[in-house]
């Protein structure tokens, strides 16, 4: 069974509060002891909320970090391939040995987000990531239209990550 860490910090707080109000309680009226009481509660009750807040803020500030990484590697990765495509000397061979090396980067860092964030993040789908190593080489023998299939489907790519990270921002 899993206890809210807040829930857990709130009852600690206020059982102290209660032992030392039980130990001191003698040497007060009343009034005192639920002076001390209501405002021990309300400042785990505080700390509580700002703990949370602070915990939020920089779970989406890492999250968001993470995002712009692995959008910048794919960037990188179709900017690169398109120069490869451009060039005259490029063979087949060359894309797919680009392709193999930087496919697996970028899945291997969508992966690591989806075990950092405990498997509740997941920014690219295992078929997104096998589309990047298999539809490039297919583009690669289209010379009139490669270019705007690979700008297409950088996009797709792109926009799947964009619509996981709004999914996941909801969740918040």
């Amino acid at each position: 069974m899993k206890i809210d860490k807040t829930i857990l910090f709130i009852a600690i707080a206020i059982i102290s509060l209660v032992l030392i109000l039980f130990a001191v309680g003698q040497y007060l009226n009343i009034k005192e002891i639920m002076a001390i009481f209501a405002s021990g509660i309300v400042t785990s009750v505080g700390w509580s909320v700002s703990s949370y807040l602070n915990n939020r803020s920089f779970l989406r500030g890492e999250f968001i970090k993470n995002k712009d990484k692995l959008t910048s590697l794919i960037d990188e990765y179709f900017k690169e391939l398109n120069t490869l495509f451009e060039a005259v000397k490029t063979t087949e061979q060359d894309v797919e040995d680009y392709i193999s090396d930087h496919a697996e980067d970028i899945r291997l860092k969508a992966e690591q987000i989806h075990r950092v964030f405990s498997g509740d993040v997941r920014f690219l789908s295992a078929k997104s990531c096998n589309s990047l190593i298999s539809e490039p080489l297919d583009y690669f023998s289209d010379h009139l239209t490669r270019n705007e299939k690979l700008q297409q489907f950088k996009k797709q790519i792109l926009a799947e990550i964009d619509t996981l990270y709004e999914e996941w921002l909801k969740t918040l």
